[in-house]
């Protein structure tokens, strides 16, 4: 049996599956399992994800399009891994991803899973902002009401204990979930960047009111004092001003990080590389 299961998640983006898969392929980690989720696509999927001669790959398609909660579960499902991480379809893993993230992970009996650092690009490559690994331990579902991570290596007992995700959620699926692993484990952070996360349009329906009362309702599943700031300004202004403000802000953000942390262009520059030298444009 492998020790780590990587569950691919996708629908009609072929072009940036290759891409993913090609990141997972490449880790200096290499015991582990790909499981491809196809949620019902309709074009080249099916041929990208079989067009790797790797017998560590497996392609699991819908019938129907069910949404990525669900496609998330199928994977979960056939995993075989002591420890299990998903993956979006347009995000990267950086070479030594599953080897830090693992290492992290030997040898404890406490926590549930580990995270690290992400970095969002736009444009062709352009930083948005660097979403930080700084806390860990038992987290406080306060900490939980802003986006701390983006993916996460879990114990495969995580899910037989908090079960799986909320299918019945077309939105902040993964929110919910990530609340009631903080309310039943402890978490490990690795300080340096393991991910890359490509914006696509999936990022900019998030910034909608909709979506955004969704995820304050969620919020307060588990925390009836929560409230979200956003879901009072989206009221008032237009998406399309507050994505421009936010950008503003993780654009000033980050310029402060690079400024407290010069050793993270160094770093992102490292990532950047690895990437191209696997065939992996940002």
């Amino acid at each position: 049996m492998p020790n780590v299961s990587v569950i691919i998640t996708t629908y009609r983006r072929p072009e940036l599956l290759e891409e993913a898969i090609r990141s997972v392929l490449s880790q200096t980690f290499t015991d582990f399992e790909l499981v491809i989720v196809d949620d019902a696509s309709l074009d080249d999927t099916r041929k990208v994800a079989t067009s790797f001669q790797d017998d560590r790959i497996s392609y699991i398609c819908h019938e129907t399009n069910k949404g990525d909660a669900a496609a998330k579960n199928t994977g979960i499902r056939s995993a075989k891994g002591q420890y299990v991480i998903s993956l979006d379809d347009d995000d990267l893993f950086v070479p030594w991803t599953l080897e830090r993230l693992v290492e992290r992970m030997e040898g404890d009996g406490v926590s549930g899973g580990a995270y690290g650092w992400s970095w969002w690009v736009y444009d062709h490559g352009k930083t948005l902002k660097i979403l930080a690994a700084t806390q860990e331990g038992s987290l406080s579902l306060r900490i939980l009401s802003h986006q701390l991570f983006t993916n996460i290596l879990l114990k495969r007992e995580v899910f037989e204990k908090i079960g799986l995700y909320d299918e019945k959620l077309r939105s902040n699926y993964d929110h919910d979930f990530y609340l009631r692993l903080a309310k039943a484990y402890a978490i490990e952070a690795v300080p340096e960047i393991l991910f890359v996360i490509r914006l696509q349009g999936k990022h900019l329906s998030e910034i909608s009111l909709p979506h955004m009362r969704s995820h304050e309702e969620v919020t307060r599943r588990y925390d009836s004092h929560a409230r979200k700031k956003a879901v009072v300004l989206l009221n008032v202004i237009p998406a399309s001003l507050y994505v421009r403000l936010s950008v503003f802000k993780h654009k000033i953000f980050t310029m402060l990080r690079f400024i407290t942390n010069p050793a993270l262009k160094k770093q992102i520059e490292a990532v950047r590389q690895s990437l191209e030298g696997e065939g992996i444009a940002l």
